[in-house]
Order: structure tokens, then C-alpha cells, then sequence
């Protein structure tokens, strides 16, 4: 689990004079989403605690409990795991929900 890690907000490429609700709830969003990847939902992170795996060419998040959770909740006993997006290249794939 990392330790220490910033985010930077390039204000070079914020055009506050175009900012309305809108495009400040953008930016929260953004900002939340990265910050859930500094807080481990990230790949390397899945691979090193054994939670990431390739079924069927596709990569999924498998957790005893997360798979137990997702099968109760889609009333589905074929849940493996829960699917990773693929493609995206590497700062995508394997590091975001499948779409």
C-alpha cells in the first residue's frame, strides 16, 4: 500500500472562466477517481496482493468475499470475479471497472 503520494492539479489546463456547477462537479468526480487510485485500485496493486487474475483472456478482481458479495447481488452463482476493464492501454487496463 503506498505511503505517501500527491495529486497535482494543473491549473494550466482549467479555464475558470468557462466553470459553472457543472464543471466544478467534473472535477470533483476526476479528482475522486484519482485519488481512489492512489489509495490502491490500481493493477500492480491487484497482482500483488493475488487478487488479480486472467480467466478466459479477460481480467478480473477475485476476492472470497467479494465474489460471495457479487453472486448475492446479481442472484448469480457463476460469478468468478468482477471484470476489469481491458483495454485502455497500460494506465487503464486492469486498473478501472469494465465498462
Amino acid at each position: 500500500m503506498p505511503v505517501v503520494a500527491n495529486l497535482i492539479i494543473n491549473l494550466r489546463y482549467i479555464n475558470t472562466r468557462r466553470m459553472n456547477e457543472v464543471n466544478i462537479l467534473d472535477w470533483v468526480g476526476i479528482i475522486t477517481h484519482e485519488f481512489t487510485h492512489i489509495l490502491g485500485f490500481i493493477k500492480w496493486m491487484f497482482v500483488d496482493k493475488g487478487l488479480y487474475q486472467v480467466i478466459d483472456n479477460r481480467p478480473y478482481l477475485v476476492h472470497e468475499k467479494l465474489i460471495e458479495y457479487s453472486k448475492t447481488y446479481y442472484n448469480c452463482d457463476d460469478v468468478v470475479g468482477l471484470p476489469l476493464e481491458n483495454d485502455g492501454g497500460e494506465g487503464t487496463e486492469g486498473s478501472h471497472w469494465e465498462k
